[in-house]
């Protein structure tokens, strides 16, 4: 119990400094990611070449 209790600590204080370095205000979340991945797969990306999809909200930006 000791344990997890240090665990969940050590998680919310990780994500905290995260979300500092962070320029939106929440993480991205798998649902984010998947959207990225369907506009890259569609028809409306065919003009797209050698492009980077970041989707780490802003955190490169820093």
């Amino acid at each position: 119990m000791v344990r997890e209790a240090a665990v969940e600590k050590a998680k919310r204080r990780a994500q905290e400094k995260l979300g500092e370095k962070l320029s939106l205000p929440e993480n991205a979340g798998s649902g984010s990611i998947a959207n990225g991945a369907l506009v890259l797969a569609s028809d409306e990306s065919r003009t797209v070449t050698g492009s980077k999809l970041v989707m780490d909200c802003g955190y490169m930006a820093h």
